[in-house]
């Protein structure tokens, strides 16, 4: 099985491929959450999680027709426990920073102009107008200009409990990632309400997720 990152966006989620790159239009695996199936786990809050299997033999996946091709994964969500009406609360934050690993040697503008024009002279052509008067002329580091700190929080509370006949857990839950390009910001809200309720023979359950995304990226003009 491999995990890479989509990319380096804020909030990009993760590419799972359970066997490896196994068609030419899709090699994502099928994701079942709670029983229901879905394309994919990015809207889900990590902190909600409470197990993942990963079917990758055709005979456990079998049960799933073809849309297990690419192997199954299987998440399990938190839910409440019979804690004898008690509620146990759970409160997480965390915070951080990331940043350029590092930044490449640039020329300066005095630099770019005299390679710019042996360049061109070296093919027959008059050096570039911008390049021979550089007076008045600012000399940018566009990576330290574009690039920054970025800062990541991700805030989460939960509540859950129950007793012989019924369980509930509710969580809430807030994601702001910056990215390292300035201007771009991934933030996500989410809430999670899980009951159960048993009765002898029978027995019943909600499950309710909610989020909004909002995604802020860097375009080029």
């Amino acid at each position: 099985m491999d995990i890479v990152s989509s990319g380096g966006t804020p909030g990009q989620g993760a590419r799972i491929m359970v066997r490896g790159v196994g068609t030419l239009n899709n090699s994502s695996p099928l994701y079942i959450v709670d029983g229901m199936y879905m394309s994919g786990i990015d809207h889900i809050n990590p902190n909600d999680i409470a197990s993942i299997d990963v079917l990758k033999d055709a005979s456990s996946a079998a049960i799933y027709g073809s849309r297990a091709a690419n192997g199954v994964v299987i998440v399990i969500t938190k839910e409440g426990t019979n804690t004898e009406g008690k509620a146990i609360v759970d409160i997480s934050v965390n915070v951080g920073v990331s940043s350029p690993s590092r930044y490449l040697d640039m020329l300066d503008a005095a630099g770019w102009a005299e390679v710019t024009t042996v360049a061109r002279e070296a093919i027959g052509l008059a050096p570039l107008e911008m390049a021979q008067d550089l007076s008045g002329k600012e000399d940018n580091d566009w990576q330290k200009i574009m690039l920054g700190p970025a800062l990541m929080q991700n805030y989460n509370a939960s509540i859950k409990g129950g007793n012989k006949n019924s369980t509930y857990y509710t969580s809430v839950g807030y994601f702001n990632q910056d990215g390292t390009v300035k201007g771009t910001n991934y933030q996500r809200y989410s809430i999670q309400s899980k009951n159960d309720y048993k009765k002898g023979i029978l027995s019943a359950g909600t499950n309710i997720v909610l989020n909004s995304i909002i995604t802020i990226r860097c375009t080029l003009n």
